[in-house]
């Protein structure tokens, strides 16, 4: 039997719970925005080519790898920078936003997420690779480093070796 005095109060809680679920949407959708944003692939340097492209380079069992490659911005035709590799399984396409900022000067993501404007700015091209079997990378992975991971990552390096 519901009286007249739980009412009220049972009013009050389902305002609060719509109350807070309004204000956990909102915060889903400030943090979605915030967080992390697409990195600008359509720019272009001087010499012609896309700041930031993505592809995949097979391997020689035939897998194929997600690499993203980020070339410093005002590279010149003919000009060859110097490379750097991250292998990741997560965030590769992505940098971070403001709430990804502040969360990365907090300690609560990986360091080397605020690594990519760095390198690129200070003139060394970044490969970004989803290790075997993680984001868009084909195949499955087994363990943390396995030995297949690990040749993968040195078939990449050649492949790097080799790019004008």
């Amino acid at each position: 039997m519901i009286t007249t005095s739980s009412k009220p109060a049972r009013r009050w809680l389902r305002w609060l719970g719509r109350l807070l679920g309004a204000s956990l949407l909102l915060l889903a959708a400030v943090a979605a925005d915030g967080f992390v944003r697409p990195r600008p692939g359509d720019r272009l340097t001087p010499s012609g080519l896309r700041c930031s492209t993505s592809r995949y380079v097979t391997m020689r069992d035939g897998t194929r790898i997600a690499v993203e490659v980020r070339v410093p911005a005002d590279l010149s035709a003919g000009q060859r920078v110097s490379s750097a590799l991250r292998a990741t399984r997560y965030l590769r396409g992505v940098e971070l936003g403001p709430v990804g900022q502040i969360a990365n000067g907090l300690g609560i993501l990986f360091p080397s997420t605020g690594t990519t404007a760095a390198l690129v700015t200070n003139g060394i091209a970044l490969v970004d690779v989803d290790v075997r079997g993680t984001g868009a990378s084909f195949g499955q992975r087994s363990m943390e480093l396995s030995a297949l991971e690990i040749d993968d990552l040195v078939e990449v390096l050649d492949w790097i070796s080799k790019q004008p």
